[in-house]
């Protein structure tokens, strides 16, 4: 049980440090991504689809969707540590919070104050050739930005922001899957 809850807060942990590190980083060059009104491909459009169905599961506080979507294999972006899904109960996951406790907050008002933004695995190796690295990412992957903040009178909705920042990619089923927090 200790491994686990040490897994689990290495895993939270680094993702913090990742969303931290990204937000003092000069990303308003780099993060040149494929929006909502610029997608040109199917994957694109499915991956940004997906990306929202997640951040409408923490909105809608369904953990479960969130956890099932996750990989077998969970690599931390910011340590680059591998983590098996199979080794982290899914309550432990679950106390997690991505939003603020202290206010309702809708999918609507998220949408409203927060911008959605994909890379491929180009635009990611261009951009953040570490994580590219770290990651593992391969062609058909996507990074999934849902923690930019529309502007900066908009309001500060996440307890954890970088529970918005993932790498994804689709399983042997055909289905999206979280590779990377």
């Amino acid at each position: 049980m200790v491994q686990k809850a040490l897994c689990i807060f290495v895993l939270v942990a680094a993702c913090f440090s990742f969303s931290t590190a990204q937000k003092g980083s000069n990303s308003k060059n780099t993060l040149t991504a494929v929006t909502t009104t610029s997608m040109n491909t199917k994957d694109s459009k499915s991956a940004m689809n997906f990306g929202n169905s997640i951040m409408k599961a923490y909105a809608n506080d369904d953990c479960g969707t969130v956890f099932s979507a996750l990989a077998a294999n969970i690599i931390s972006m910011e340590s680059s540590q591998s983590f098996n899904k199979a080794d982290i109960p899914q309550a432990d996951f679950c106390t997690e919070k991505a939003f603020r406790s202290d206010m309702t907050i809708d999918y609507s008002m998220y949408t409203n104050n927060y911008t959605q933004k994909v890379m491929t695995a180009t635009q990611v190796q261009a951009a953040y050739p570490k994580l590219y690295a770290a990651v593992g990412m391969q062609e058909g992957d996507f990074y999934f930005n849902g923690a930019q903040k529309k502007s900066a009178s908009s309001e500060s909705l996440f307890r954890a922001s970088d529970m918005a920042v993932f790498v994804i990619r689709k399983g042997s089923n055909g289905q999206w899957q979280i590779i990377a927090m």
